[in-house]
């Protein structure tokens, strides 16, 4: 991959140039000031803009303004402090500045992993023409900033979480549902993060955000999306709980059910008309006719720019086609996410259940019967 860094600060551009160097993330790197942005491009070609941004009426908040204008194909990654700076330029992903390396490669990789596994799907091009996006959340960033700290703790992460009043009550109602399983009603957000995890906690944050509603209209669209989420959420835990899944995969999967259809938030908020035209019984393909993409591939899209885990970024990918996916042949959470929709699309009635049956021949079907027992259950809640 081919990554221009920008920097306004010759400095820290210096010390970002160290920091990829030292660290030898395999990528091509080149480093520029602003003004020197457009001599770059005509040299090279570019695969993603990674820019230090501190203010909005900075030379490099105008470089990425410019940049996604007239090279609309390239990822904009920017580092920056700035309270709501996504909402000042248009960036893919925002990061604090003391980013860890982890986290600054998996963002990096996102664009060109998506760019190659969807080819003529116009992700990019549909990514940037959409004028409302759903924007990582401010509390989100602001925890991701807390947790590059040296000290993280449950309370200092359930006090950030609660300046938002709005995504510290939908956290609460998740946290008390079914999704979790959890014996005792949990009463604040510090409670909810020592008994699930600070890592747990932010994503829920992440996904409590994004279905954060700008108008009426939107409000009941988006209310309407928020519990089907859930619902098959919790029916991808009920079968990970089976399936005796625990750990990182069973987070992945529960936050993977949550997010699932995010990228009918951007259909929705972008091309309202264009999405309600949207053939009901044909939906993929109506999709890529209407629009160039199905909406599991613009939520994989976002998702991936986010640098959210591969589970998630899969199972948002692949919820419809997991026989598709990096995981065609075995057990995963898109696997789950796969039956626990197609089990919310039938209404219930595990005998209308429409299936990738390359997928379920390849982990077998008599499993999968056991997982449509598992979730019909209501003993099994």
């Amino acid at each position: 991959m081919n990554v221009l860094f920008v920097d306004d600060r010759p400095d820290r551009l210096a010390a970002t140039r160290n920091f990829v160097q030292d660290r030898a993330i395999p990528i091509a790197a080149a480093f520029a000031l602003p003004e020197d942005v457009d001599a770059q491009l005509r040299r090279v070609s570019f695969d993603l803009v990674v820019a230090a941004v501190d203010a909005p009426d900075t030379d490099t908040a105008e470089a990425v303004r410019s940049l996604a204008r007239d090279h609309p194909e390239l990822g904009r990654l920017v580092l920056s402090k700035y309270p709501d700076i996504a909402g000042h330029v248009p960036s893919h992903l925002v990061v604090p500045h003391q980013f860890d390396v982890d986290l600054l490669r998996r963002s990096m990789w996102a664009t060109l992993r998506w760019r190659d596994r969807l080819g003529t799907a116009r992700l990019a091009e549909i990514v940037t023409a959409a004028d409302n996006l759903p924007s990582l959340p401010e509390v989100y960033l602001r925890i991701q900033e807390e947790l590059a700290g040296e000290d993280p703790t449950p309370a200092r992460i359930g006090a950030i979480v609660e300046e938002d009043p709005g995504v510290a009550v939908r956290i609460l109602k998740v946290v008390n549902s079914t999704l979790f399983g959890l014996r005792t009603e949990v009463g604040d957000v510090t409670q909810a993060v020592a008994l699930l995890g600070i890592n747990t906690v932010a994503r829920l944050v992440l996904a409590a955000g994004m279905f954060q509603a700008r108008t009426n209209l939107e409000r009941w669209f988006l209310e309407q999306l928020w519990v089907e989420s859930l619902e098959v959420a919790t029916l991808a835990r009920r079968i990970a709980l089976y399936e005796d899944v625990g750990g990182s995969e069973l987070e992945e999967t529960q936050v993977a059910g949550l997010l699932h259809d995010i990228g009918k938030i951007v259909f929705f908020r972008n091309w309202p008309d264009d999405f309600r035209s949207i053939d009901p019984d044909d939906p993929d393909t109506s999709e890529v006719e209407i629009f160039g993409a199905t909406h599991a591939d613009i939520g994989a899209y976002l998702a991936s720019l986010w640098a959210l885990p591969t589970g998630v970024v899969q199972a948002v990918g692949y919820h419809h086609t997991p026989s598709a996916g990096r995981y065609g042949e075995v057990v995963s959470p898109t696997s789950m996410i796969h039956v626990a929709r197609a089990f919310v699309d039938a209404r219930y009635d595990d005998g209308q259940v429409a299936l990738d049956e390359l997928h379920v021949q390849a982990i077998g079907a008599r499993r999968v019967e056991a997982w449509l027992e598992t979730i019909a259950d209501p003993a099994a809640a």
